[in-house]
């Protein structure tokens, strides 16, 4: 008797409230990033160049759309689980609070740049923007990429198995662009190793709480990150370390 395929999170009855929780996200992203565009164009320069943010962000809603109805469909990850919503919400503070505090230590050690983050009130927009562009272009992208290679390509394993060989590629990548982007900028250092590893770390976990959770937890996850480091602690920074 041939083995019946595992059952997919992301149930027909289910269907309009994924649906909904990322058509929802997806347009808080995008009428932030309009927002932002008309009161402060400069604030998306060094991340996008002289590309429409509007328009980098509404292809990456569709990516993510894209990659998620895939993931669903080899890796049971789904956009949301309201059944478990305090349990991961509790997961994503108390864990990126940890996060936060080594990093926050190596600031006051060896100072990063003095205008790296953004202020309030821009910042309350800007984040949550640019927290979608990276879970999408550094994360749902790759690990959908991967795990299509994993599937097709080159099929090994269980399918858990699979999921975290593709989970650790993707989770490479961005502290991989962060690492260059350091390395352009002052060469390899301490700041740079702790860095990388950090946020590799940071994006495993991440890449568990969106198998079990969902995007959404995922994303809250990274926002409760950002809050800490770029909201709190960014404003905190300039009085106490320049």
């Amino acid at each position: 008797m041939s083995k019946r395929p595992a059952r997919s999170n992301f149930q027909v009855h289910s269907l309009p409230r994924q649906v909904a929780w990322f058509a929802g996200l997806s347009t808080f992203v995008l009428i932030a990033t309009v927002t932002l565009e008309h009161s402060d164009a400069d604030l998306f320069q060094r991340f996008f160049g002289d590309y429409s943010p509007l328009l980098i962000v509404f292809s990456l809603v569709g990516l993510g759309a894209a990659s998620l109805v895939f993931l669903n469909a080899h890796a049971h990850a789904t956009v949301a689980t309201p059944a478990v919503w305090g349990r991961a919400l509790l997961f994503s503070v108390i864990g990126a609070s940890l996060f936060v505090v080594p990093t926050i230590l190596v600031d006051i050690l060896q100072p990063f740049p003095e205008h790296l983050n953004v202020m309030p009130p821009p910042a309350l927009l800007f984040y949550p923007v640019m927290g979608f562009v990276v879970e999408v272009l550094f994360h749902l992208l790759p690990l959908s990429l991967a795990l299509f290679v994993l599937n097709y390509v080159l099929p090994f394993g269980d399918v858990s198995r699979r999921f975290w060989v593709a989970a650790c590629v993707a989770a490479a990548l961005e502290p991989a662009f962060q690492v260059w982007v350091g390395l352009a900028r002052e060469g390899l250092t301490w700041k740079s190793v702790y860095l990388g590893g950090h946020l590799f770390l940071f994006g495993l976990v991440q890449l568990y709480v969106l198998k079990s959770f969902g995007f959404v937890h995922m994303f809250l996850f990274r926002m409760v990150y950002y809050l800490h480091w770029h909201i709190l602690w960014g404003a905190l920074r300039l009085s106490l370390l320049f």
